[in-house]
């Protein structure tokens, strides 16, 4: 990957009770994030100041690293508001940058620990992102690339229902899909989001949670302690189906201004 060329630090500094991988499967998202936001309400602060907005593609140009530190059972990426409040960080897709690099660290900026059996330590993680879709083209999918092996994205959309993808109102994106790739070897696994055409400035909520399951899933025991490199990035339609919305859209408009 290429070498970042800007970073956005956004540090927390409180903990919360460890749960067990059961206890924190059972946990609805809308209660993860409840628990979350009554925490920033009773007093905690951060003298953070909001990242500016920064375009990401899957090429190889320079990226943007910012990093995130753990709260609780969990990060929240945002523009760096939190937890003093909840900010949409704005991301534009650019194609002479690379991907968004966002690293996911400790309680205090160091390294963290998982475990693939849930003692002593986690094994399942969340992750709620804050996101402004910024520039001035639509974006159509979402990337998401865990550099370290052993850790995957978890499928929970039968229990938790993550990851889900929705704007900020709550609605979930229309035409979403949701693919995912298992680990190997030398890294870990990879999600995959396609939806319908959403344009600029729309608000996105996206909230995924990760579990850390070893080399060998098979074989129980593996511990983790470290940080977490991900590389994530948005995709827009090709210049052919582009224009193909734009000019649907103008007839639409046309339509409701000639009625």
């Amino acid at each position: 990957m290429a070498a970042a060329s800007a970073d956005c630090f956004r540090t927390t500094s409180f903990r919360f009770a460890f749960r067990s991988p059961r206890a924190v499967l059972s946990l609805k998202g809308s209660a993860i994030r409840a628990l979350v936001l009554v925490l920033a309400i009773v007093g905690l602060s951060a003298n953070v100041q909001a990242a500016p907005p920064f375009g990401a593609s899957g090429g190889s140009g320079p990226s943007t690293t910012s990093s995130y530190n753990l709260a609780g059972t969990g990060w929240v990426v945002d523009d760096g508001s939190f937890p003093a409040a909840f900010g949409f960080q704005e991301v534009a897709f650019d194609p002479t940058a690379g991907p968004w690099h966002k690293r996911l660290v400790g309680i205090d900026g160091g390294d963290f620990a998982a475990s693939d059996t849930g003692v002593p330590a986690l094994m399942i993680f969340g992750v709620s992102e804050w996101v402004t879709v910024g520039g001035t083209v639509p974006w159509t999918d979402w990337h998401e690339e865990i550099m370290q092996p052993g850790w995957r994205w978890l499928d929970d959309r039968a229990g938790s229902g993550e990851p889900s993808f929705h704007y900020a109102s709550g609605v979930t994106v229309p035409g979403l899909t949701v693919a995912f790739t298992d680990p190997t070897l030398s890294e870990g696994g990879k999600i995959d989001i396609t939806f319908d055409p959403i344009p600029p400035g729309t608000l996105l909520r996206f909230n995924k949670r990760l579990i850390y399951e070893g080399l060998d899933p098979l074989l129980p025991g593996d511990t983790f302690l470290g940080t977490l490199d991900i590389f994530e990035h948005p995709t827009v339609p090709e210049p052919t189906t582009l224009l193909l919305l734009i000019t649907g859209l103008a007839a639409a408009w046309l339509a409701r201004a000639r009625g």
